[in-house]
């Protein structure tokens, strides 16, 4: 799993999981765009030299999803994280990400088809050394 920031023209920021498997992607967490898509979530970012741990965390519901091991470009998420710090209002869009006919597409949950998109309220990097 790799994971993708985007600043989109006249969109909220994205921060995604790229999974590389379909289907492990629409039944990964599925349960949060399907019946929790509506509540705020927070991010944890724990960034090591060469993957980085996501924790998707929601207060309103008491839960915590790990995605771990994720690999990522060091310099974009500092790049990313300092458009972030600029306007602290700032809502992102989180999703679960798959690529279909060459581009990047947002997970279709498995059985409801439902769009993964949560929004995001904050998110915190904690940096490690190892």
């Amino acid at each position: 799993m790799e994971l993708i920031l985007l600043l989109p023209i006249g969109k909220p920021p994205f921060i995604g999981v790229l999974f590389y498997r379909a289907e492990e992607a629409a039944t990964e967490n599925a349960d949060l765009a399907i019946q929790h898509k509506k509540r705020h979530f927070w991010i944890v970012l724990e960034a090591y030299k060469k993957h980085l741990n996501l924790r998707l965390i929601c207060d309103e519901i008491v839960t915590v999803r790990f995605y771990n091991h994720l690999k990522y470009d060091p310099e974009k998420l500092k790049s990313w994280l300092y458009v972030l710090s600029a306007n602290k209002s700032v809502q992102v869009n989180f999703s679960q990400l798959i690529i279909m006919n060459e581009k990047l597409s947002v997970v279709k949950t498995s059985p409801k088809n439902v769009s993964f998109v949560l929004k995001v309220n904050k998110c915190e990097v904690l940096k490690q050394s190892g």
